[in-house]
């Protein structure tokens, strides 16, 4: 199943066990002409059945659930569907949550004090593609980063790798939790170079996914 196309309707799978939450996002998501809720579940068995049988373009889930945490449920969904990403919804600002979000594999890892504006931002940056870490969890983690000591002679500059002014400005960005679309407007260049610079840095710094990157790139001295 391909990504929706910028023009066309986003169907959503709401997974949350309670009631009034999953009312209140379809009630709020529902208000978009270009996002539909197509089924909501309230565990995570019952959300791998409707991911199977609707195909939703995006899920949002809840990280606690009564059955599974939401780490368990996101990792079954990326590895059946790799097409489908998964937005992590949670209540908590947890280190070991959003490191156990994206390592699971989702896309997008949010607060549910987000504001309407901004989660509707998020559903559609990931629907197209993007990973976006809510900005009160980056600073968290940036700042959880800060507090530990690096091994060896504290000269983190020493080791810093050898990066480009432009893949310093995209990790710069990162850290204060920008979406890719957000950094590509920042710096003047299309999204797909913003992605492209992503994806040279992960490899170029040997790390699987966004966070990783963040964190090697402090311990290293390219950002701080």
């Amino acid at each position: 199943m391909e990504r929706p196309e910028t023009n066309t309707t986003c169907r959503l799978l709401i997974v949350d066990d309670h009631r009034i939450v999953r009312e209140g996002l379809k009630f709020l998501l529902q208000a978009e002409n270009d996002l539909e809720v197509a089924g909501e579940a309230d565990s995570g068995a019952e959300a791998l059945r409707l991911v199977e049988k609707l195909k939703p373009h995006v899920v949002l889930l809840d990280f606690r659930l009564n059955d599974l945490d939401g780490s368990a449920i996101c990792r079954q969904i990326t590895a059946r569907h790799p097409e489908i990403p998964v937005i992590i919804l949670t209540a908590y600002l947890d280190d070991d949550i959003l490191q156990g979000s994206l390592k699971a594999g989702a896309r997008g890892f949010v607060l549910k004090n987000v504001d309407a504006f901004d989660l509707v931002r998020t559903i559609r940056a990931v629907a197209k593609g993007e990973i976006v870490i809510d900005r009160q969890a980056a600073g968290r983690v940036m700042q959880s980063f800060k507090g530990e000591k690096v091994p060896g002679d504290g000269n983190r500059a020493s080791r810093a790798p050898r990066l480009s002014e432009r893949q310093k400005e995209v990790l710069a960005l990162l850290s204060q939790g920008m979406t890719d679309s957000q950094i590509a407007k920042e710096l003047y260049i299309a999204p797909s170079t913003v992605r492209f610079h992503v994806k040279k840095l992960m490899d170029e710094m040997g790390c699987q996914n966004r966070l990783d990157l963040l964190s090697k790139a402090f311990r290293g001295g390219v950002i701080s």
